[in-house]
């Protein structure tokens, strides 16, 4: 029995709260194949007198275990389950966590890290852990998260967007002065996207505007004060090509991709971009720089005390990309640095 349903904004996950085996289990689906589903225990829905099945025999039969009774707290059973007004989902800003919601109450989370090592999400229904559930404790701080992106979402309001893409294209705009372009990117859909284009007699330069409304999945990121680093806009500064419209397009994919994946950008990473052959370059791929002595420095504004960072991308040469595998991009930024023109769309490998 499917108690409640929810996709994602970006609409490439799927939470679903489902009953069965005496459990309620929230799952989160992906809309690629290749990505992983990922599980949670949120309570059973009674007290059996005789349970002679386990987790690990549940799991072998194909049915979603049964939390052994040792684990169960009082709020681990939910007998008026079957009442779906009493659930909802919330998903987090990153588009890769979720709550779920029991009588206005969060009873169970799924942070953005589910799936690591064994490890898929908190609920309130037990004290121990184990491979299908960890204690939720009232101090745990993904509660208060949630509770302040609940907050910010229903005071959501079009004049906050409006503010923060004005102080946006303002920081761009005094960056260049030359032709300027703005494209809606985002379907008309929510969270608002959108991407500006300026021309000079001598660069060209393409960004998002409002990236930096939500902020990124930070699974891997060793930053200590990651709130610091989650929020970003994306740029291209280039001379000499054919044509702006397919970086323009490849910039707009990017601008989804760390929510669609659930992953994040940051200095020094590197991605493929085919659009690059369609400009007239022979560079194969994108390196994410967020200073050079080649690169402007801008400030972007920040969102909701979030602060913002602009990160540049800059097309590299297969041959630099496996340079900055093998080295890092660091050392690779360092060569760019020597060129006569780093920004030159038609340059040639510095490797």
């Amino acid at each position: 029995m499917i108690l409640s349903e929810l996709q994602n904004w970006q609409e490439c996950r799927t939470a679903i709260l489902e009953y069965e085996n005496d459990a309620i289990y929230l799952y989160s689906y992906p809309s690629q194949e290749n990505l992983e589903i990922k599980s949670l225990w949120v309570a059973n829905t009674k007290k059996r007198l005789f349970n002679k099945s386990n987790i690990k025999s549940d799991f072998d039969k194909g049915i979603q275990p049964y939390m052994p009774k040792e684990s169960c707290n009082r709020d681990g059973y939910v007998s008026d389950y079957s009442n779906k007004d009493n659930w909802a989902l919330q998903w987090g800003l990153d588009q890769n966590s979720i709550a779920v919601f029991y009588k206005d109450n969060i009873v169970a989370i799924m942070p953005e890290w589910s799936g690591v090592n064994g490890f898929w999400g908190y609920s309130i229904g037990t004290d121990s852990e184990s491979s299908i559930a960890w204690p939720l404790e009232k101090e745990n701080v993904q509660i208060e998260r949630f509770l302040k992106e609940k907050e910010f979402l229903d005071s959501w309001e079009e004049s906050k967007w409006i503010r923060h893409q004005e102080n946006i294209l303002k920081a761009y705009d005094a960056l260049y002065q030359g032709e300027t372009r703005y494209f809606a990117a985002d379907g008309g859909k929510w969270p608002p996207l959108g991407i500006r284009y300026c021309k000079t007699p001598e660069i060209e330069f393409v960004a998002t505007v409002g990236m930096s409304l939500l902020p990124m999945p930070i699974l891997g990121m060793q930053h200590e004060n990651a709130s610091d680093f989650t929020h970003i806009e994306l740029a291209i500064i280039f001379s000499n090509a054919d044509d702006f419209e397919p970086l323009a397009r490849y910039l707009s994919g990017q601008a989804t991709y760390p929510w669609y994946f659930g992953t994040h950008f940051d200095h020094g990473h590197t991605l493929p971009c085919e659009q690059l052959s369609d400009v007239g370059s022979t560079a194969t791929h994108m390196a994410i720089v967020e200073k050079a002595s080649f690169l402007p420095k801008i400030s972007t504004p920040p969102f909701e005390g979030n602060k913002t960072r602009l990160l540049f991308m800059v097309p590299i040469h297969e041959s630099e990309q496996q340079y900055a595998e093998k080295k890092s991009t660091s050392e690779l930024i360092n060569k760019l640095e020597n060129c006569s023109d780093p920004l030159d769309i038609k340059r040639i490998s510095t490797i």
